[in-house]
């Protein structure tokens, strides 16, 4: 068999999986995709096939975003301020998360975010962003 050939039967075998999978998904199994689409990603991370496990965290990440629960037009309907109680419950989940593990004991008043670059190892760039209560504050 030629290379070709060989391409075109791997070709066909991912097309028919990803079929599968989004029968699944639409079939209201998606966690068992999900599971599926993990274990594909901690597999090729241990063979160090980096790129093709940050395909399928990309892929992860697409169905964790078109499965996540929506809003109801009801619940507005029936609370006006029912995004500033969503909002609110972010921002106390977060505080947990960072608070769990940053190991603090108040609320940060100011978080600092730095992002370190280069291109070809030469014309390095760093830049900073800081959040307040009130949002970034540019520098």
């Amino acid at each position: 068999m030629t290379k070709q050939g060989r391409e075109q039967i791997q070709l066909k075998r991912l097309y028919q999986k990803n079929i599968a999978r989004l029968i699944a998904v639409l079939s209201r199994r998606s966690s068992q995709v999900r599971q599926t689409l993990n274990q594909e990603m901690t597999k090729f991370a241990r063979e160090e096939s980096f790129e093709q496990a940050a395909k399928i965290r990309d892929q992860i990440s697409k169905l964790d975003y078109i499965t996540q629960p929506r809003l109801k037009i009801a619940d507005f309907l029936e609370n006006p301020n029912f995004m500033s109680k969503i909002r609110q419950d972010e921002s106390k989940n977060l505080y947990q998360l960072l608070r769990k593990y940053l190991s603090l004991t108040d609320i940060p008043q100011r978080i600092e975010c730095f992002d370190a670059s280069h291109t070809a190892m030469t014309l390095p760039t760093v830049g900073m962003v800081t959040f307040r209560k009130t949002g970034s504050i540019g520098r």
